[in-house]
C-alpha cells in the first residue's frame, strides 16, 4: 500500500489540488502589497518577525514562545501579527498565490474561522495609510538593540532572512 504526502508547493498527482501552505516570501509580498493593514478590520499590523525582535529587546515584558504556547504569549501577538489568509478558501479551490491572499490579523483570522461560509465577511482591499510600514523601517534597529541588550528568541539568520524577504537587506549590516 502506498503513502500520500503533501508538501508545500506540491500537488496531489493528477488532481491539480495544491498545498494550502504559503511561503514566507509570498507572505512578505502580501503584507507589503496590503500596506500592513488588516483586510477585515482595517487595523494596522506588525509582522511577527518584528514582534519577535521587540521581544528580544524586552524579553520579560513581552515574552515569546515560537509555538504560541497557551498562556505564554502576550495578546499583542494575536492582536497585531498578520497572517496571509485565503480570499477564496483552499477548500473551495483557492490557490496559495499572492493574488488570492489578504493580510489579516491573527485574531481576525481566528474569529473568521468559526463562522459559517455564508456569514464570512467579504474581503475588500482598502486604501492603506502610506505612512504605515508595520515598523519595517525600524526593524533592523530593533534587531540590533535586541542583539546588544536583550535575549535572542530566534535562530541565527532569522531576521536577515525576513529583511531580505521584505527587500530591506541593505538595512541588515551588522545583523547575524
Amino acid at each position: 500500500m502506498g503513502r500520500l504526502s503533501l508538501h508545500a508547493g506540491s500537488s496531489v498527482a493528477g488532481t491539480g489540488v495544491s498545498s494550502r501552505q504559503v511561503s514566507d516570501r509570498t507572505r512578505a509580498e502580501v503584507f507589503l502589497r496590503d500596506g500592513f493593514v488588516c483586510s477585515y478590520c482595517g487595523g494596522r499590523t506588525i509582522p511577527r518577525c518584528i514582534l519577535v525582535a521587540i521581544s528580544d529587546v524586552f524579553p520579560d515584558e513581552l515574552p515569546y514562545h515560537p509555538h504560541y504556547r497557551r498562556g505564554s504569549v502576550p495578546p499583542v501577538y494575536w492582536e497585531l501579527a498578520p497572517e496571509a489568509d485565503h480570499v477564496v478558501a483552499h477548500s473551495s479551490g483557492g490557490s496559495s498565490e499572492a493574488g488570492n491572499l489578504a493580510t489579516v490579523h491573527a485574531m481576525c483570522n481566528t474569529r473568521k474561522s468559526s463562522l459559517a461560509a455564508d456569514a464570512l465577511p467579504v474581503i475588500t482591499r482598502r486604501p492603506h495609510d502610506v505612512r504605515w510600514d508595520g515598523l519595517l523601517s525600524r526593524y533592523a534597529d530593533i534587531v540590533v538593540a535586541g542583539e546588544t541588550a536583550g535575549r535572542r528568541h530566534s535562530a541565527p539568520g532569522y531576521h536577515r532572512a525576513w529583511l531580505r524577504r521584505f527587500g530591506r537587506l541593505a538595512d541588515a549590516a551588522g545583523i547575524i
